[in-house]
């Protein structure tokens, strides 16, 4: 897969290239046809060239690690709606594109016992708000 980003002059393999720490060819025994590479990465270090890359040496990108309480809906007749921005602490966050990543704290709830309670992996804030919208893509 990171291969294949790589074709695509893909961040994660120019980091992972920054930040291995081991490269192992395997199936060389088979052909060249069959190859693969892998890598052990350096967790840290990847992190930090990451970041660095993403949020240093990307111009224009603010990154804002919020929660997303609804989505900002543009419609216009004869035209699909779109996505102008988002909705985080009563605060409108307008922008050309937008990226929701939510992981599994959409809708996140723990179960002990019979307890049942919203929250995200150890004790992470969980998104209750945002809910998924009919027939919409998710990409």
């Amino acid at each position: 897969l990171v291969r294949e980003v790589d074709a695509l002059d893909g961040l994660c393999a120019r980091i992972c290239d920054q930040s291995a720490i081991n490269y192992h060819a395997l199936n060389t025994s088979h052909g060249l046809a069959v190859i693969g590479l892998r890598a052990q990465i350096d967790r840290k270090l990847y992190k930090k060239h990451m970041q660095q890359e993403i949020l240093e040496r990307t111009p224009g990108l603010d990154v804002a690690a919020r929660a997303v309480d609804d989505l900002v809906i543009e419609y216009a007749e004869g035209k699909l709606p779109k996505v102008v921005g988002v909705v985080s602490d009563d605060q409108i966050l307008k922008a050309k594109a937008i990226v929701v990543t939510t992981g599994t704290f959409l809708g996140g709830k723990v179960y002990r016992g019979s307890q049942t309670y919203a929250a995200g992996r150890l004790g992470e804030q969980v998104c209750v708000n945002l809910k998924l919208i009919s027939g919409a893509s998710v990409v």
